[in-house]
Formats: structure tokens, sequence, C-alpha cells
């Protein structure tokens, strides 16, 4: 069940109980508190005053180890003087040894001398054997035992807690121990007189409750009953509770709130009438709507048939510039190549004019040469005239002279014949110089026309260049233009495309608009049905 079905009694009254369990439990925890302070406080007392006993026998225990009497003495006395000290009204020490024999117990010398190990507590511990394994154990540090013992005297065993502390160098355990019942109703008798606190407090609770609830739950019954009178259209009935708190504002809040209710009933009366009058108009002026959205769905599907028609066109056009343009980069291409291969074919003609001007000026000095070697070689003919006429007079002077002569005869022989050979030599190489100079003439005159036909070829090929240039630049334009061409009716294709983009949306929307149309004619009508029926639940409500 969700705590929001509940009743606001029964919330109130589940929240006073909360309220006392709280403080119960609050109580409880104290109560634990004090007995744990008032038990903590007794394991403290009682571990002090063994912790001194033990002090005690450290000191006997000294005086033996430094000679001033013998072990045997110091523990003498020292039993004597645990048997002899007393606390509280029938507080006491007992010392056993590792075997639980009982060395000392306060007044009952009746129990010195005998053994505890095999006695259990009334809870069925061996406390005794557990207290001398402290001996054994060679534990430095006391400790607790909590258990049930019988006092002198007494029929019911109460719960007692025992410290406990060994004295290894005299194999001793010293301890002391206290009843607790005493804390156990102590603690009781602040529980009950808790108890009796909290029902006190609680029949109060319970009586202011009571009262409270009363001042809550029938002002919220009287504000049901006319809220419930609300439900079933009957807005006549007021809140008479209108104190000043929380439920009398809310009792106001109703009274204003049906005093507002009943003015917009008559505010919604008039307003139904009206809206059934518009909603009349509007079913008209909707139908006559509809009549013109299906007029200009009509039109929007010419314009869509116009534009894909002009669409297509473009299409072709931009095909036919687009395969214009590609031709025209052909033709570029080619005029550039061809204008290149120009520019080479010139420039070998340049090259090869200046290696016919070298050749004809080389011929020239070849020609300049042959001349002069011609003179040489005159001179050199009149030399070997003359050497011959020498010769022939030195023989004849030789014959003069006899036999004395012979020699020189034979030397002017020589040289003789030496000239004679020179000039057929030279005869020789003057006709072949005159050959060479009738070649090199040939050669010049030739190479000469080879100047001018090379300078022609060069004037005709600057000239194709320079035309060929104009093509190339006038190619370049007509690239241009047909790439513009291009550009432009891509350009259109684009804008034609955007333009059946937006008449194909503004069919959607013209389509959209007639549907709207019709669902604003239907709903019109509907609207003027709900008019009616509004009408009809206003005349419901009684005012």
């Amino acid at each position: 069940m969700r705590v929001s079905s509940w009743s606001v009694r029964t919330r109130l009254f589940i929240l006073i109980t909360m309220s006392l369990l709280a403080m119960a439990t609050l109580e409880t925890l104290n109560i634990s508190h004090q007995y744990q302070d008032a038990l903590q406080f007794r394991e403290e007392q009682i571990q002090q005053l063994v912790q001194a006993s033990v002090g005690q026998l450290e000191y006997y225990h000294q005086q033996a180890q430094s000679g001033v009497m013998s072990p045997e003495d110091a523990k003498a006395i020292a039993l004597d003087v645990l048997n002899r000290q007393f606390f509280g009204n029938d507080g006491y020490f007992f010392v056993v040894d590792q075997d639980a024999v009982m060395i000392g117990h306060g007044e009952r010398p009746d129990v010195r001398g005998k053994s505890f190990a095999s006695t259990l507590s009334e809870d069925g511990i061996a406390i005794f054997a557990n207290m001398a394994a402290l001996i054994k154990n060679r534990q430095q540090d006391g400790d607790f035992f909590n258990y049930k013992w019988k006092p002198a005297g007494a029929t019911k065993p109460e719960a007692k807690v025992s410290y406990v502390q060994a004295f290894q160098p005299w194999g001793w355990a010293v301890g002391t121990g206290v009843y607790i019942s005493d804390i156990e109703q102590t603690v009781v008798s602040s529980a009950l007189s808790s108890l009796i606190g909290l029902c006190v407090v609680g029949v109060l609770l319970a009586v202011i409750a009571i009262v409270i609830i009363r001042s809550i739950v029938r002002p919220l019954h009287e504000i049901e009953s006319v809220i419930d009178s609300m439900a079933d259209a009957n807005l006549s009935h007021r809140v008479t509770y209108v104190e000043d708190n929380e439920l009398g504002h809310m009792g106001r809040s109703v009274n204003k709130m049906l005093e507002n209710m009943v003015s917009l009933i008559h505010q919604l009366s008039s307003s139904a009438t009206q809206l059934h009058g518009s909603a009349q108009q509007l079913s008209t002026a909707s139908l006559q709507t509809h009549k013109g959205s299906g007029a200009q769905v009509n039109l929007t599907h010419q314009i869509r048939n116009g534009v894909d028609s002009m669409l297509t066109t473009i299409d072709s056009i931009c095909k036919q510039s687009a395969e214009s343009s590609a031709l025209g980069r052909d033709v570029n291409v080619r005029v550039h190549q061809s204008s290149e291969q120009l520019n080479a074919s010139q420039q070998m003609v340049e090259n090869l004019l200046g290696a016919v001007s070298t050749t004809a000026n080389s011929l020239r000095s070849l020609e300049k040469d042959t001349v002069e070697i011609s003179a040489v070689m005159v001179e050199i003919e009149s030399i070997s005239e003359q050497t011959n006429l020498l010769a022939l007079n030195a023989a004849i002077e030789a014959a003069r002279a006899g036999e004395s002569g012979r020699g020189f005869a034979v030397v002017a022989d020589e040289v003789r014949n030496l000239a004679s050979r020179t000039r057929s030599s030279t005869e020789v190489v003057r006709k072949s110089i005159e050959q060479l100079q009738t070649s090199v003439d040939s050669a010049v005159v030739a190479m000469e026309q080879s100047v001018d036909e090379a300078e022609k070829a060069r004037t005709l090929t600057e000239q194709a260049n320079g035309e060929l240039a104009g093509s190339a630049k006038d190619m370049t334009t007509i690239q241009s233009m047909i790439e513009d061409i291009s550009q432009i009716t891509e350009e259109q294709t684009v804008v034609a495309r955007d333009i059946e983009t937006q008449v194909t949306a503004i069919m959607g929307v013209s389509d959209e608009v007639n549907e709207a149309t019709e669902l604003v004619a239907s709903n019109a009508e509907q609207l003027s049905q709900l008019a009616e029926t509004l009408q009809s639940q206003i005349r419901h409500f009684s005012v």
C-alpha cells in the first residue's frame, strides 16, 4: 500500500506512534549506555586494585632480590598483606598458582591450599583453570573474566566480573572480583522510570493528537463535500470554515475557485455561442479556399511540365557546349603544338643561316688564301728558273775548269735537276690552286645564294609564326567564349533545377494546402458540433 493512499488521520496516528517508538529507542540506548558505563567503571576499579597489588608483589620481590629478606619471607609477607587487604563492603583479593591451587583468599584460610582446577562456575566455566592459564601462557597483562557465582548465603547465582593478572617471577596470579547485580537492578529501575514517563508522554501525545486530528479532519471533510458537489456540476455550495490557518486558506481558495468557475461558465456559454457562429463561417471560407488551392495545384503542375521541357533543352545545350569546348581545347592544343614546331623550324633556319654565313666567310677567306698561295707559287717558279739558269752557268764554268771542276759540275747538275722538279711541282700546285679557286668561287656564289634563300625562309617562317600566333590567340579567345557559354549553361542548369525543386516544393505545399483546407473544413464542421456540445454541457452546471 502506498503512503499517498493513507488518510490524514492514519498518517497523524503513525507519526505519533513513530515519535513514541523513537523516544523509546533513544531511552533504551541511553539505559544501555548507562549499564556499559557503570560496568566499565567497575572493571577499571578492580583492574587498578589488582595492578596495585601486583605492584606490592613486585616490591617484595625486589627486596628479596636485593638480599633484604629471603624469597620465602618475601612471599609470606606479601601473601599476608594481600589477605589482609579489603575494599568496599566485602571486596578481597585471591591468589592462585599455575595449577589453580588457591594460595590466598582474604579471610578464608579454609580454602587455602585447595585445588580449584576442576571447579566450575554456575554457568559451567572452569574459571580458576582459565585464570591459572595466564601464568602458563607467560601473559604479562591481566584479563577480565565474566561468569556467574553464588554469593555466600544466597540461593541464586549472580553475575560477577573478575580481573586477574599474573606475577611471573613467583608463578602467582592475583585477582579480585565484584558482583554486578546491583548495576542491573539500577538499570532495571531506570528502565521502569523511563517506561512510566513514556506512557505519560504517550497519553498526552494521544490526547493532543486527537484534538489536532479533529481540527484538521473536520474542515477537510467540509472541503471534500464542497468539491464533491462541484464534481457533480453543482457550484452553489460554499466552504464555511475560513479560519486564519492553512485549512482556512484552502477553504477561501476553494470558494474563490468556485466564484471563478461560475464566472468562467458564464463566459464559456457566451464564447460557445460565438464559437458556433465562427465555426460555420470558417467552414464556408475553407470550402472557398479549397477550390482556390485546387486551381493552384493545376497551375503548378503546368509550370512543372514547362520547367521539365526547359531543363531538357538546357541539358542538350550543355552537352553540345561541352563537346564544343572539348573540340576547341583539342584545336587549341594542336595550334600551340604547331606554333612550337614552327618556332623550332625558325630557330633551325636561324641556325642554318648562321652556318651558311660562316661557311661563306670561310670560303671567301679560302679564296683570298689561294690568291696569296698563287702569288707565292709564281715567286717559286721565278726562283726555280733562276736556279736553273745559275746551275746551267755553273755547269758551263765547271766544264771550263776541266778536271778540277768535275765535282762542282756534278753539284750544279743536281741543282739543275732539283730546280726542274721544283718547277714541275710548282706547275702542278698552280693548276690545283687554279681548280681550287674555281671551286671556291662556285662555292661562294652558291653560299651567297643559300644565304639569300635562308633569309627568305626566315622571313616566311616569321610571317607564318605571326599568323599562327594570331590563330592561337583567336583559338584561345574562342575557347574562352565556349567555356563561358558552357559555364553559363551549367549555371542555367543549376537555376533550372532550383526552379524545378522550388516548383516541386510549391506543388507539395499546394497539395498540403489543399489537404489542409479539406482538413480545416472537416475540423470547422467538428468545431461547430463541439460548440453545440459545449453549450449543452454548460447547461448542466447549476450556478
